[in-house]
């Protein structure tokens, strides 16, 4: 164990301890890999989340309301936490592996099809979910005017990094998009906010998703924007597959495939103007339709 998880475990057990006095602790896993949150893992079945700061409690109380409302309605399980403050939330940890590209290429075609069912029976629910008035609205706001002016910043942040096609490629992503005002219109709906595969659990053994977690960013939004984030980590075959269980979302693709790309460059932007390396490398190892969907 390095020092600095020896240290954050130092920090936060005493934390642990008092949410869960009865825990007979035998193992811990510290996981600082999380932008709001810290994450404890107890005896590899209970997961203890922290979060880092403001930002950080602001969606831990968005995820927690989210949660007390899908609750019991979602096909696939969600976290049901049994401890709940102001900066921490614990609850028994779902069973899954992430649903890493690489996972799901190793599987048979037919398992990779049940699985893109699954997450598109997921998703038509939680996206026809109904929206009380305190449902609150993702992190990530879509309007032409957010878009219009992250294409500036875009381009006065990455375009003298880019090679001349990376440009062109780029201006004509935004240049389709921002020339229609109603292009990111849309009907708002309950999302995820951040199926990143890590979020997403699967028994890979059995092909069956077992949990959705880390609802932090959900809230209102554009569904088109969690379609995207499918199309960007798995590829297009994989969301043709998921829209079989999902046929009302093929009228989101169009906005779902400029999300797909522009993520990229956004987080890229982002870790430039924040000088956080990390960002950079965020997407890498997607899809890309090379090697998924072989017989």
């Amino acid at each position: 164990m390095d020092n600095l998880v020896e240290t954050a475990l130092a920090r936060l057990m005493p934390r642990v301890r008092a949410i869960a006095p009865e825990l007979d602790i035998q193992t811990t896993l510290y996981n600082g890999d999380g932008l709001a949150n810290e994450l404890v893992i107890v005896n590899n079945a209970v997961a203890f989340r922290f979060a880092r700061h403001n930002w950080g409690r602001a969606a831990l109380r968005n995820e927690l309301i989210v949660l007390d409302r899908i609750r019991g309605h979602m096909p696939i399980r969600v976290p049901e936490p049994f401890h709940r403050s102001d900066d921490s939330m614990a609850y028994t940890l779902l069973a899954g592996r992430a649903l890493s590209p690489q996972a799901l290429n190793a599987m048979q075609v037919a398992d990779r099809e049940r699985v893109a069912a699954q997450i598109g029976t997921f998703l038509q629910a939680l996206h026809h979910t109904a929206l009380p008035d305190d449902l609150p609205r993702t992190s990530a706001p879509v309007t032409h005017a957010v878009w219009l002016e992250r294409h500036e910043r875009i381009r006065n942040t990455l375009y003298s990094l880019m090679l001349p096609h990376q440009v062109a490629w780029a201006e004509a992503l935004f240049g389709q998009a921002l020339a229609n005002d109603s292009f990111f219109e849309y009907t708002p709906a309950l999302i995820h906010g951040d199926l990143a595969p890590y979020h997403l659990l699967t028994d890979l053994e059995s092909a069956t998703l077992s949990g959705v977690i880390d609802f932090g960013v959900a809230g209102m939004g554009d569904p088109a924007s969690d379609l995207g984030s499918m199309l960007q980590v798995y590829g297009s075959r994989f969301v043709e597959a998921l829209l079989v269980a999902y046929p009302q979302a093929r009228a989101l693709l169009t906005r779902a495939k400029f999300y797909a790309q522009a993520i990229e460059l956004e987080w890229v932007m982002n870790g430039l103007e924040q000088g956080q390396t990390f960002w950079f490398t965020a997407h890498l190892g997607a899809a890309r339709d090379l090697e998924q969907w072989h017989a």
